[in-house]
């Protein structure tokens, strides 16, 4: 990786980065929780003895996501012996919300917030996102570096927390 390159900035940069390593570290999570769930809808359907693609469990409207509403009346019900399934799901699902991800991006925002310099990015992100912003430098007119290695050092000191679930989002990823 080039750290030397010399980069003018494109203030759309900014929120591409967000995005692809958004997608980079999610993606193959929100693919793992899609193929989970066409799991608990096709043991649904066999339990009900019927094709049904969607079922319902505490008010909610659950679906294979290959398929798209409207979906055929009556829904099935959750089947009671699937609840445990289910629960499991929605409950890695609801840490995955409210204990991993708000502090990724808050702080993919506050490192995209310290410079408009992507080559500084390298300094704050984990190298597990390197690729990703080697890739948008290599495909973008920017070049230029701003952050010292010191201030790299304090942002990543004070965000240890979210820095380490970023590695450990990419080491679950290669499990999946």
């Amino acid at each position: 990786m080039n750290y030397d390159n010399e980069l003018t900035y494109d203030p759309r940069t900014k929120q591409l980065i967000k995005d692809k390593i958004y997608a980079h570290l999610y993606e193959p999570t929100k693919a793992q929780f899609k193929k989970r769930l066409k799991v608990i809808v096709q043991q649904n359907s066999t339990l009900h003895q019927n094709a049904q693609v969607a079922f319902r469990y505490n008010g909610e409207i659950y679906f294979d996501h290959e398929h798209k509403p409207p979906f055929p009346q009556p829904i099935n019900q959750l089947h009671h012996s699937l609840h445990s399934l289910m629960d499991e799901y929605l409950e890695d699902q609801e840490k995955l919300n409210t204990e991993e991800l708000p502090y990724v991006l808050n702080y993919i925002t506050q490192v995209l917030n310290s410079s408009d310099h992507l080559p500084d990015y390298f300094k704050l992100f984990p190298s597990s996102v390197h690729t990703v912003i080697q890739e948008l430098i290599d495909n973008c007119v920017c070049r230029a570096d701003s952050i010292t290695p010191d201030k790299a050092e304090d942002i990543k000191r004070k965000n240890t927390v979210p820095i380490e679930l970023m590695k450990q989002r990419m080491v679950l990823n290669l499990l999946i």
